[in-house]
């Protein structure tokens, strides 16, 4: 059985920096979100709401198959966590399609590995969308403060779904992102 930890925060947190630099220093499987080939996510940016549950099928299915491609092996970490999809669902869709993702996203991973340990990257969200400006990807330049703010806050209220446990780290942003790896590496403390 594998070992999977999960490094998560809102857009531009650092997530794949981290989730690539821990993994090095760890010797595990690294395990990136395949944003490119994600069929719907340029539609999402530009409709957040007309597109919403298609991005987060879409997600959910890139995320499993990520998993079983990688399993089994003894660790690996990751830029994501499933609990994910339903988490990015309520910015945009109603409760009762909220819960139904969740219905089926339970379903969906039902039998197979979930993150043990999940690294929250509680980042400022107005340095989140510095960085995210300054990585300069083309579909995510329409993000404003105020969606990573209820995206930060959406996560705050579903922490306890990233994994069986979770870890908020309180970053300003402004640490090196060996820096955050070291903190990362220390806390998933693989015996």
């Amino acid at each position: 059985m594998s070992r999977w930890f999960a490094v998560e925060g809102v857009v531009g947190a650092g997530k794949t920096t981290t989730a690539r630099l821990v993994g090095v220093e760890l010797n595990m499987v690294t395990i990136l979100e395949e944003v490119e080939r994600h069929p719907f996510l340029n539609h999402y940016y530009s409709d957040p709401k007309r597109f919403a549950l298609e991005t987060e099928f879409a997600f959910m299915a890139l995320h499993i198959h990520q998993v079983k491609q990688a399993e089994p092996v003894e660790s690996m970490v990751s830029d994501f966590s499933p609990a994910r999809n339903p988490i990015f669902g309520e910015l945009n869709l109603s409760p009762s399609v909220v819960a139904f993702l969740r219905r089926t996203d339970e379903q969906l991973w039902e039998g197979l590995e979930r993150p043990e340990v999940a690294i929250f990257l509680d980042v400022p969200p107005a340095t989140c969308l510095e960085r995210v400006r300054r990585r300069g990807h083309p579909m995510e330049q329409g993000l404003r403060v105020e969606q990573l703010q209820r995206l930060r806050s959406a996560y705050m209220s579903n922490l306890e779904r990233l994994a069986r446990r979770v870890v908020r780290l309180d970053l300003d942003g402004h640490e090196s992102p060996e820096e955050v790896a070291m903190v990362v590496s220390q806390h998933i403390g693989l015996d």
